[in-house]
């Protein structure tokens, strides 16, 4: 977290460094998949790799992720793409700047969404994923336990009442042929299978969870770019990827509320 605000505040100092504004030489250059437009007041960086399709959560982290993890190592690789870069160029109106635009809207506010306050929220985006795994355990841990809780007190009715009946009906019946403890040795071990079941039920849920969960951070920052439906109906029924979605779509609304207050 530290991190990602360290490298938002270099991207946000090289837009006001005055060593890289607009001059009326080429001030602008694109080396590998980097390129530097440079404005009168300072330079924005674009990666050519970011695609309009990518949420934003994903296009800002993508972004970050590429640069370099210090600050002095941050500015070596911009005056390595002023130095050795191609020259392009940067009139808004035409040429490179333009062109590059019209293919890439997505970076058109890139630096916009790194300021704070702004659309994009550091903090929010690192705890989408959270997010998403709390609406997964509350779908298929809390709500499956209250289910499962709820079939195994039936159940268990089911069996008392079928136990009173058989007892009655053997006593009345059966008389001195009744085998009371036979009977009761059948309906316990019938009893433990079931509570058995039950159990391995628990387990097979849990097994399922822990498999979502570990599919979701291989992902690590495409996870920003996936359709989280397609992504778990790939393990879960359509029902419970919806049931999931709708308790996600709540949490945010919940998160967002509270943000504003």
């Amino acid at each position: 977290m530290k991190l990602l605000e360290k490298k938002i505040s270099w991207i946000l100092k090289l837009e006001k460094n005055s060593q890289f504004k607009k001059t009326d030489k080429i001030s602008s250059f694109e080396l590998g998949p980097w390129i530097l437009f440079a404005d009168y007041y300072g330079a924005k960086l674009f990666l050519k790799t970011i695609e309009d399709q990518f949420y934003v959560e994903h296009k800002v982290l993508y972004f970050l992720s590429k640069l370099p993890d210090t600050e002095e190592e941050f500015n070596e690789m911009i005056l390595e793409i002023v130095k050795n870069g191609e020259p392009v160029e940067d009139r808004i109106e035409v040429g490179y700047y333009r062109d590059f635009m019209n293919l890439k809207k997505s970076m058109l506010d890139i630096n916009s969404e790194l300021q704070r306050g702004h659309r994009f929220n550091l903090k929010s985006a690192l705890s989408k994923k959270e997010r998403l795994k709390v609406s997964i355990l509350e779908v298929l841990k809390i709500r499956f336990l209250k289910k499962l809780k709820l079939d195994f007190t039936i159940t268990t009715l089911w069996f008392e009442f079928w136990y009173m009946v058989i007892y009655f009906l053997g006593i009345i019946l059966l008389k001195d042929e009744f085998k009371f403890l036979e009977f009761l040795m059948i309906l316990s071990f019938v009893l433990l299978i079931s509570i058995i079941f039950h159990y391995i039920r628990f387990f097979k849920q849990n097994k399922k969870i822990k498999k979502v969960f570990n599919s979701i951070d291989e992902l690590g920052i495409d996870f920003y770019k996936i359709d989280f439906k397609l992504f778990l109906k790939q393990f879960l029924t359509e029902k419970e990827a919806n049931s999931i979605i709708t308790q996600f779509l709540f949490w945010s609304n919940s998160n967002l509320i509270n943000s504003k207050d």
